[in-house]
C-alpha cells in the first residue's frame, strides 16, 4: 500500500466510522443483551453505554476467565493488533499462553493500557469490581470498561466487552469521539474478543483430546 493510500484511509476512517456506527457499536449483542444492565453500568452518574461487543465461545467460563485476568499492558497485553498499539508507543507485550501468576485480579489494581511513565494517569484504569469467573470492571473519570463472561451451558459461554462513558459537554469532543475514538476502539476490541475466543476454544479442544474433559 502506498503512502497516498494510507493517508486516504486515515482521512476516510472518521466518515466510515460514522456511516457504520449503528452496526459496530453493539456488534454481536442480542436484543435482550442490549437492553439489560451490565456490571459497571451504574458506577458513574450520567454515564451511558458507549459500545459493547459480544461473542459466543465454545468453551466453559472457567476456561475463558484466565485469559481475561491476563489482560493489561503489564501482563499479557490485549490480544489485539499489537503492531498498531506499539506504533503509538504502548510498549504492548504479546503473550498468548496462560501464566499462573496472572490468574487473579483484585479490586484496587490497575488495568494498564500503556506505560504510565510515558502517558501519565490516562494510561491506566482502576479495577473497581471483580467477581471471579464472571466479570472485571475498570473505571476512570470518563467511563468504565467491563469484561464479562456468562455461561450458556457447561461447554459454551458468552463473552461481553462493555463500555460506558460520561458524555462531554462539548459537542466537538462528542463528535470527535464518534468519528475517531469509537471506530478505532471497535477495531481493537473486536480483534481482542475474537482472539480470546480462539485461545479459549483451542485450550478446550486440547483438554478434550487429552481426556481432561468429557464431551457434554
Amino acid at each position: 500500500m502506498t503512502l497516498t493510500g494510507i493517508a486516504i484511509g486515515v482521512l476516510a476512517l472518521p466518515f466510515i466510522g460514522l456511516a457504520f456506527r449503528p452496526i459496530y457499536l453493539f456488534r454481536g449483542l442480542s436484543a435482550s443483551e442490549r437492553s439489560r444492565q451490565w456490571p459497571g453500568d451504574d458506577l458513574l452518574p450520567g454515564a451511558i453505554p458507549s459500545g459493547s461487543r459480544a461473542i459466543t465461545i465454545e468453551a466453559s467460563t472457567a476456561e475463558v476467565w484466565p485469559w481475561l485476568t491476563q489482560i493489561g499492558q503489564d501482563r499479557a497485553g490485549f490480544y489485539s493488533y499489537r503492531w498498531l498499539e506499539n506504533l503509538f508507543g504502548a510498549s504492548m507485550p504479546g503473550i498468548y499462553k496462560l501464566v499462573p501468576d496472572w490468574s487473579l485480579r483484585t479490586v484496587g489494581e490497575k488495568l494498564r493500557m500503556a506505560p504510565e511513565k510515558r502517558f501519565g494517569p490516562i494510561a491506566a484504569m482502576d479495577i473497581v469490581e471483580v467477581e471471579p469467573g464472571h466479570f472485571i470492571v475498570a473505571k476512570n473519570l470518563e467511563g468504565t470498561w467491563s469484561f464479562i463472561v456468562e455461561p450458556i451451558n457447561g461447554d459454551r459461554c458468552r463473552l461481553i466487552a462493555r463500555g460506558t462513558w460520561v458524555p462531554s459537554k462539548s459537542w466537538i469532543a462528542r463528535l470527535m469521539r464518534a468519528m475517531i475514538f469509537d471506530p478505532i476502539h471497535y477495531i481493537m476490541e473486536w480483534k481482542m474478543i475474537r482472539s480470546i475466543k480462539v485461545l479459549s476454544e483451542r485450550g478446550h479442544q486440547s483438554r478434550l483430546a487429552s481426556g481432561l474433559l468429557q464431551r457434554r
